[in-house]
C-alpha cells in the first residue's frame, strides 16, 4: 500500500512538472499593442549590436527518408549581413555569406556562388539579417507576419505572400528570447514540391552561449 501511494505521488509530481514546463513554452497570439511594443523594443535593442558570436546546433529533418541530421559549430554575425557558420561536427565545413556572395568550404574544396540568383538562399539571408538587426518591418512587403509569445520567448511566424517566394519557401519561424531579445532559434520550412501536401521537412538553427559586440576578425568572412 505504501509503495502504491509513493508511485501515485511520483506520478502526480511528474504530471505537475510536465504541465508547468508546457505552460512555460505554450505560445499565445500577441495583441496589436504588444506587437507594436515588441517591434519598437527589438529595433532599439538591435541597433546596439554590431556583432554576435555563439555556438549553434543545426537540425535538418527529412521526412522522405525519415532522417534527422544534427550538426553543430560556431556562428558569427557582423552588421551588415555578414554571416559565418563554422561547422565542427559531424564534419568540418564552412558556409560564409558576405553581401551577395556565398562560399562553401568542405573536404578541401571551395565553391562560391552569387545568392542573388538563388531565391531560397536570398530570402533566407534577408530574413536572418532582418532578425539580427531587429528590422522586422522590412519583411512586411513580402510576408505575412504573425506574432506569439510564451513566458520565455517571442515567436514571429513568417509566411510568404509573394508568389515567387512562395514557390521556394513555405514558412520561417523565428524565436527571440525575452531576456535579451536575441534570436534563440530559426526554423526554415521549404515549399512543398506538391502544392496539395504541406511540407514537413525543415532546417532549424538553435543558438547557445551568445556573446554580443565581441571582436570578430574580418578574415572570418572572407
Amino acid at each position: 500500500m505504501i509503495m502504491k501511494r509513493i508511485n501515485v505521488l511520483v506520478l502526480v509530481l511528474c504530471a505537475g512538472i510536465i504541465s508547468a514546463f508546457a505552460q512555460q513554452n505554450e505560445m499565445t497570439p500577441m495583441s496589436d499593442a504588444d506587437i507594436a511594443a515588441f517591434e519598437k523594443k527589438i529595433a532599439a535593442e538591435m541597433q546596439k549590436i554590431n556583432t554576435i558570436e555563439s555556438d549553434f546546433t543545426q537540425i535538418k529533418r527529412m521526412t522522405t527518408t525519415e532522417r534527422t541530421v544534427t550538426s553543430s559549430g560556431r556562428f558569427y554575425y557582423q552588421r551588415e549581413g555578414k554571416v559565418c557558420l563554422d561547422y565542427f561536427a559531424p564534419k568540418k565545413q564552412q558556409i560564409i555569406i558576405n553581401d551577395n556572395n556565398l562560399k562553401m568550404v568542405s573536404g578541401g574544396k571551395t565553391r562560391v556562388q552569387n545568392i542573388a540568383f538563388n531565391r531560397l538562399l536570398k530570402e533566407t539571408k534577408e530574413i536572418v539579417s532582418a532578425s539580427m538587426t531587429g528590422n522586422l518591418q522590412a519583411m512586411k512587403r513580402n510576408y505575412k507576419m504573425e506574432y506569439f509569445q510564451s513566458p520565455r520567448e517571442y515567436l514571429v511566424k513568417i509566411t510568404p505572400i509573394n508568389p515567387a517566394i512562395k514557390a521556394v519557401l513555405d514558412e520561417v519561424h523565428i524565436y527571440f528570447g525575452k531576456n535579451d531579445l536575441l534570436v534563440n532559434r530559426i526554423r526554415v520550412i521549404e515549399a512543398s514540391k506538391n502544392p496539395e501536401v504541406k511540407n514537413e521537412d525543415y532546417t532549424e538553427y538553435a543558438f547557445q552561449n551568445k556573446r554580443i559586440n565581441v571582436h570578430i576578425p574580418a578574415s572570418r568572412f572572407n
